[in-house]
This record gives structure tokens, sequence and C-alpha cells, in this order.
């Protein structure tokens, strides 16, 4: 039996809900809910008797179950007419339950919730808390997703967006697409954010990062560095695409949020050249540097594969490290011959080296140049790049509503402001014996630790070292704000300590005051309400009625009228450069942008075979008739082909940035008569393949097979299986395991030139079969990214990169260069998310991609290829 609520009282209750409300609070005091059992009306209708029990007091329903129990707590609610109020009756005020920890445990999800703990978590603390609980993870979420509901208040997600960045004092700014009213750019910064970002607006590094939100808009980061050399977040946004007006806009709203009254010291970016013209256009004062990381990963994706020496390779980068660390003019030119010397038998890899790096953009990677302005020891990007894992680990998913970023920036920026008060703290409190000595007695507990390193490091050259303004290099005093050697020198002969001014401010700021006056302008509300007033009674009465909408919408930002963005397909990287084509003759030079762009998919990778096929261009032709002469798809083998400079890609143009790991798959495919297979279905047995004429067999072959092709015309012709191939090539379908032979339903012939085993993944992802070349570069790409992973998966990397490692379009691939199976069939899975499986007489192997789960593709698309000798 559980404890008995004292629940008699004399007091009159205005309303029947006071009494309700006056009961149910007691009642949820200790853990139990009450409900109204059934009600009494008067003789005009007017409710006279309330029957007030408990949730659990309904008799059990035998046909389903619940947690009725047929508990005795009864009270009746009177309405008494001589006072005009009510009065509450106990008839029985015990339970025969125990309290439930429902409401605690509701709270306690609520405020977890709040602090973005993820719902597994959350289940583990109830769970510890009460042993008896039987709540599921199912209860947790949708718990959650009940509470956020309830914060919504009935707003829209994006009603409820602006009515958060409104009530936390976020400074924020949007924009709208005109015809449509969607929601397209998002910029807002966190008041505790500001704060920081006024204290410290010295450094600014900035990168874009994708799959957060279900609109798949591209999410911007902006982050400072403080005294300390700590990370905090200055701004976020999100953009519709990755376009200069884009970057622009957003950079201005951050110089908005100081009013133009200072401008960073450094930017630091990634080689983005929309980006880089936006920094230029918005921020023309401030020294705009390229980020060191990106720059050798990207020597790495472009170069490696023309490297064939690991010895030259792995001498590279320690050249290239000392050409981008040089000091001086003697350095760089010793370290740049080094380079020349090292790449003379790679003449590709260092017109890249130079062309896209060492003409264009020296001054702003490399030290000789960047060191001569401050930048507070900041070359790279990396410290805004690790914030994207962070932020993706709070939000859990990568479809979240734009509201569900308000718990996730409170928790980053909260973790933010302890860690960096923690570390003023240390720096103005610890006092470390290394700086001990009387040249820092003007220093101590006024200057950051970092600072007070980087002198001591100085310090420690001048042992056997007399510096002069010559030959000191006044490194630490350009790129860091700190006496250099030579000053030092000075402070060490005179015996005097290193005086507070010499070090430059933003080392000796030690909390968030800010470090200039942000002029804000006239801010007198009433003169401008007095203009808003003149012109708004100078207005016809729509445009008044207008304008009082847009007043409501300032002043409660719950009410604007904002549709939410529209759901963007394929955001996943920059947009391409486009490039014209060439107009010469095979063989044809592939650059690096044309590499990395994806080809257009055939109307058709399959067709009908039962059909009289449709004369095309680039599928069947009349063998009659002259073939048409096409500059990227066929040859006249005839002709002496024209001699190209190179064979390889032209690694001196401006590669295209292209960052998408996968290719969106998850769009419904068009439809053909025949792309792809539903091997949940029984086939249709069919009678027919494709097939060239007068052709030899090949060396290799792959399925969609080569049928014995001798030419480099590339004819492809309808026959009957019956009448001709099941005698002339019957030989073929022996190569595939006889347990398949009644699902084949068509046979596409490729061109056997040693690609075939591209050209066939080409043909299966609805490609024209002539963009191997594609195939192959994004299988190399994918494999180079991640070689480590790849090299725990399957033992051989080194033999699978340099099969891939074949871009020649004027000659046949030698046999070391073919599709090496099963290994690539992983990698297959992966950079294009399908499913591959692989036909040996051996038995059949089926490949996942490994990189993703099923729950991510709304079709999966199977490959099914073989390879034989």
């Amino acid at each position: 039996m559980a404890n008995i609520l004292d629940f008699s009282t004399d007091q009159v209750f205005r309303s029947l809900e006071d009494l309700k409300n006056w009961v149910q609070n007691i009642a949820r005091s200790q853990g139990y809910v009450t409900v109204t059992k059934r009600s009494k009306a008067a003789t005009f209708g007017f409710k006279s008797k309330v029957f007030l029990c408990c949730d659990r007091s309904i008799p059990r329903n035998k046909k389903s179950g619940n947690k009725k129990i047929n508990c005795p707590f009864e009270l009746i609610a009177k309405y008494l007419k001589a006072q005009d109020g009510w009065k509450l009756q106990v008839v029985r005020d015990d339970h025969n339950h125990e309290p439930s920890m429902y409401m605690e445990e509701t709270r306690l999800v609520h405020d977890l919730t709040e602090l973005n703990v993820k719902p597994l978590d959350i289940l583990s603390t109830i769970k510890q808390q009460n042993e008896n609980n039987v709540s599921s993870l199912k209860t947790i979420y949708n718990c959650r997703h009940k509470f956020m509901i309830s914060q919504r208040e009935g707003r829209s997600p994006i009603q409820n967006v602006m009515h958060i960045l409104h009530t936390k004092g976020y400074s924020y700014e949007y924009r709208l697409n005109e015809s449509t009213n969607e929601l397209e750019e998002l910029f807002f910064v966190h008041p505790i954010s500001l704060q920081m970002w006024q204290a410290f607006p010295y450094v600014v590094l900035m990168d874009a990062t994708y799959k957060t939100n279900k609109y798949n808009l591209p999410f911007l980061e902006i982050v400072g560095v403080t005294s300390t050399r700590l990370t905090f977040s200055i701004a976020f946004a999100f953009m519709h695409s990755e376009k200069t007006s884009n970057y622009a806009w957003a950079l201005t709203c951050l110089k908005l949020t100081i009013n133009d009254s200072f401008c960073p010291c450094v930017i630091v970016t990634d080689r983005d050249l929309a980006l880089m013209k936006a920094c230029e256009d918005v921020f023309p004062q401030s020294n705009h540097l390229l980020c060191r990381w990106h720059i050798f990963n990207d020597i790495t994706k472009h170069c490696r594969k023309h490297i064939k020496s690991d010895k030259t390779w792995g001498s590279l980068h320690p050249i290239w490290k000392k050409l981008v660390e040089s000091p001086t003019p003697s350095a760089y030119m010793q370290a740049y011959a080094d380079l020349q010397s090292l790449l003379s038998k790679d003449p590709v890899v260092f017109g890249y080296l130079y062309n896209t790096w060492l003409e264009k953009y020296p001054d702003k990677f490399v030290s000789l140049w960047t060191d001569k302005s401050t930048n507070f020891g900041n070359s790279t990007t990396n410290r805004v790049e690790s914030q994207h894992p962070k932020l993706k680990k709070h939000l859990a998913s990568r479809k979240c509503d734009l509201d569900k970023f308000k718990y996730v920036i409170e928790t980053v920026v909260q973790s933010y402001d302890t860690a960096i008060k923690e570390s003023f703290t240390r720096s103005i409190i610890i006092r470390k014996p290394k700086f001990k000595d009387e040249i820092f007695n003007s220093l101590r507990h006024h200057v950051s630790e970092h600072a007070l390193d980087k002198i001591l490091e100085e310090l420690c050259r001048l042992k056997g070292f007399v510096p002069t303004l010559e030959n000191c290099g006044c490194q630490l005093r350009t790129c860091f704000g700190l006496p250099c050697a030579h000053e030092l020198a000075m402070y060490v002969d005179a015996g005097s300590p290193i005086p507070l001014d010499s070090i430059d401010i933003f080392w000796r700021m030690l909390d968030f005051k800010p470090c200039v006056f942000v002029d804000y302008g006239n801010l007198n509300v009433v003169d401008h309400m007095q203009r808003w007033k003149e012109k708004f009674n100078n207005q016809p009465d729509h445009v008044k009625y207008s304008y009082i909408r847009m007043m409501e919408e300032i002043i409660d930002p719950s009410k604007i009228m904002i549709n939410e963005p529209s759901v963007k397909k394929n955001n996943r990287g920059r947009p391409k450069v486009k490039r014209g084509h060439h107009q010469s003759q095979a063989p044809h030079r592939y650059s690096c942008s044309e590499l990395n762009q994806e080809p257009p998919r055939h109307s058709s990778s399959f067709f009908d075979l039962n059909d009289e096929p449709t004369r095309h261009s680039s599928s069947f032709f009349d063998l009659n008739d002259e073939p048409t002469r096409h500059n990227s798809s066929f040859f006249d083998l005839n002709d002496e082909p024209t001699r190209h400079n190179s064979s390889f890609f032209d690694l001196n143009d401006e590669p295209t940035r292209h960052n998408s790991s996968f290719f969106d798959l998850n769009d419904e495919p068009t439809r053909h008569n025949s792309s792809f297979f539903d091997l949940n279905d029984e086939p249709a047995r069919h009678s027919s393949f494709f097939m060239g004429m007068n052709e030899e067999p090949i060396d290799q072959c792959s399925y969609q097979f080569d049928l014995n092709e001798e030419q480099t015309c590339q004819w492809s012709y309808q026959f009957d299986l019956k009448e001709k191939a099941a005698k002339e090539h019957s030989s073929l379908l022996k190569e595939i395991p006889s347990i398949f032979h009644p699902y084949i339903t068509c046979i596409q012939n490729v061109r056997g030139d040693g690609n075939c085993g591209f050209r066939s993944v080409a043909v299966c992802l609805g490609y024209d079969e002539n963009e191997w070349l594609f195939i192959r570069q994004q299988l190399y790409d994918e494999l180079l990214t991640s070689y480590e992973d790849y090299s725990r998966v399957f033992i051989g990397c080194n033999g699978v990169l340099d099969s891939l490692s074949f871009f020649m379009t004027d000659r046949t691939a030698p046999p070391e260069h073919y599709m090496l199976m099963p290994q690539t069939g992983i990698l297959i899975a992966n950079r294009f998310g399908v499913i591959v499986q692989f036909l040996t007489t051996v038995g059949p192997v089926t490949f996942f991609p490994l990189w993703r789960g099923p729950s991510e593709f709304q079709n999966h698309r199977v490959l099914t290829l073989h390879l034989y000798t």
C-alpha cells in the first residue's frame, strides 16, 4: 500500500481548472497523475460534479494489455452555487501501487536533451537511477520528439529558428529566394562568440563542410584564435551554394558585426577560388594565406601517380617542406634548385608544382613572404577542419532540422568559453620555473604562456650567436609580434627586463574585453521611429499593412512567414570550372578537371534486344554506311593518329576542385529498358545479345562482354542468339558459371584495349564506355585518399594502385594495368555506392560499400562483372 496523500482542504476554488491544477500539483509531487473519470451535469447542462481518479484506476481491459490496475483513488469536485466556486471532497486518497518515476524521468530526459546528450546515454543514465525502469531507446526518442515539438509551441522549423536566434541574443542575417520565399542563406553569431570575436579579431580561419542538415545546404564555419592558442567559433552560415556572391554575403555579415571598425590581420583558407575572391573583395587590407596542409594534399593527389620511384616520392615531402619554410631568398633558391634536381625525370610533376602553386601563390604560403606580415604562426586551416567532426558528433545525424543547431551551438560555444577562461587564469596565476629569470619580470602574469615560450626559444638562439639587425631575420617580430633575437640581446646586455610594450597587444589579451571600440553609429531609436512614422503616414493602406506586418516580424520573429529551403541535390563539392572542349583529333589529352567531372549518362545503358534498334550516332550504325567520325568517341584507324605532346592529362591547367568521395546514387535512376535488374524477381528468359562483327578474341574481356574485337571502330549490331551467337560464340558463355546462364538477358560489346573492365563499369553506371578514363581516375582517387584504410582491408594496395595508374588514350593498356580483381571490386562499391558481384568459375564474390550502410541508399544498384582471359 502506498503512502496516503492529504487532499483535505476547505478552500473554495474560483474555477474547475484551478481545482484540477491544485490536485495535479500535489499528486505529481509524489509521483502520481490524476485524470477526469466522469462528470455529472445539472438541469441546464452545466457541470456541477466532476469525479477525479488516478490514471491507473480504470479497470484493466482484458483484450489488450495496459497499465490500469483499478486503483481506488477517487476525488469529487462539487460546484457550490451559494459561494460561486468549487469545493473538493475526498472519497479515497490512497493508491494500490507505488508512485511512478515517470514525471521525474521525463524532466531528466528534457534536461539532458537540452545539454545535447545522446539518447543512448540518456537511457543509460535513467537505468542507473532506477533499475526497475523498463524504458527502451524508442521511448527516449519519443520523449525527446515530444519535448522538441512542445518547445516549438506551434511554430514551423524556420519560425522556431528565428525565434531562438532572437530570444537568445544572436546576431543574425538571412536572405530569401524572392520567387519562392524560401530561406536560402542564414548567418548567425552566438553572443559569447561575438564577445570573443571583438576581443580577438586578428586571426580568421574558415572552411565549409557538408552533410549537416536535411536540406543539404553547405555549412560555413568561421573560427578565431586566442592569445593562449585556443580555437573559438566566430560565426556560422548556411549557404545556398559556394559561389563568390555567397561567400561575399557571409563575409559582409561578419564585417557588420564589428561595423568595419577593425580588419583581421590574417585570413587563412584553402584554395577555393570563389572564397579567395570574396576575401579579397570584403577584406582587401587583410593578409590572405593558403593552407599548407591542403596544398600538400593536392600535390599528393595529383602527383603521386606520376612518380614511379618510391625514393623520389619519399624525398619530395622534406624538400617541399624546406622550400615552403624558407626564411631567406637564398634558402628559397637553394630549395627550389633541389626540387628541380629531384624532379628532373618527372617534368610533368614539376610543371604542376610550378604552374599551379609556385608561380601564382608563393606569397600566400612560403615563409619568405608570409612571415613579413603578422600571422601569429597560423599557416593552416587545421583548426577549423578539426571543428567539423566535433560539430557532426554533436549533431549525430546528417538530416537535422536547422533548429537543432541551437543545442549544438550552445554546447560548442560553452565548452570553448570554459576552456579559454581557464587558460587565461592559468597564464595570470601560475608561475612556471622556466620563466623565473629577471628578464621576464614585466611579462609574468600579463602575457600568454605561449608568448613566453616563443621568447624563451629565441633566447636560446643567443647562445653562441651574436645577433645583429642584418643577420637576425626578425621573424619573431614580423610574424608573431614578439621581440626577436637582436632585440632580446639588447635587453640581456643591459640587464633590464623585457618591457611589456614590446609585446603585441594580441598576446597581452587575457580576457574578453574588446580590443577596439566598435562604433555602431546613431542608436537613438526615437529618431529612426520618427522617420519611419513619417514615411508610414504617407503610404496607402495596403502598404501600411505591409509595414505593420514587417514591424511585427521584427518584434516577434516567430511570426515571420518564410518557407523551408528546398532540398539540394549533389551539393557536395564546389561548382566545377567550365573549360572549353578540345577540338583536336584523337588521341585526346585529358586535363585534371575533365577527369574529375562526372560524364553525362547515356539515355539507355542497355537495350531491348527484341526491338528494331534505333539508328543513333552513339549506339548503332548501319554497317553499309560510312561511319560518322567523332572527335572524342570513334577514330578511323586507317588515318595516322595525331601526335600529342603528352599522353598524360594536363597538370599545368588549374585543376577543378572535386570534394565528392561518393556519387549521389540516392536519386531515383532513369528507368531504361534494361538498365538494372531486380534480383528478387525471376528474370525473363532472353535469347539475344550484342556482339561485334569480324572480331578476334582478345586476351582479356569483361562482362558486359568484349566479344572478339579486332578493330578499334566500336560498331555494334544485333543478332539473334539462337541463330548465330549460340553457334559462333558458345565458348564465351562457358567462361561464366552455367548456373547464371538462364539469368543473362543481354550482353553489350565493349572495346578490348586492356581497359575493358573499366569500360564495363562505365556502361553499368549508365555512362558511355569511352568514359573508362573517368572510371580509372575515380578509382585511383578512392584508393589514394583512403590508402591507410584500404591497406587494412586487403593485401597488395601498391599492386592495385599500379594497375590503376594508366591514363594513356593513344595506346592499349598493358597487362599490368588490367583491372585487378577482386580488390578493385571493393573500390567500385565504395566510390560509386553500388553492390558489385564478381563472377568466377570458382564461385561468385559480392562487395558492398564499406563506408555507408543500407539505410543511406534509397535504391540499391547492382553491377555484375566477369573477367576472362
